[in-house]
């Protein structure tokens, strides 16, 4: 994204990154990527410039081949 107000206003140092670019940085760390994700903003949130928040899971080759350490989604428990 090009949101230059992130950058002044919240001193962010990326304005915003690809997948692409976070697989790489994750294999040049010797990491896989074991889930990823991605958050659109509410239908009802305000303003001109919405953004989609992604979220990445990595870990070591290795520690993960097992299935019982395979990732899985949290679901929230009823209230």
């Amino acid at each position: 994204h090009e949101v230059e107000e992130l950058r002044e206003v919240h001193a962010h140092e990326r304005l915003g990154i690809s997948d692409q670019q976070m697989s790489q940085w994750l294999a040049d760390a010797g990491l896989v990527t074991l889930m990823s994700e991605k958050l659109d903003p509410a239908p009802g949130d305000r303003g001109t410039e919405k953004l989609i928040v992604s979220l990445w899971l990595a870990g070591r080759p290795k520690a993960f081949a097992a299935d019982s350490h395979t990732p899985r989604k949290l679901e929230r428990s009823p209230s």
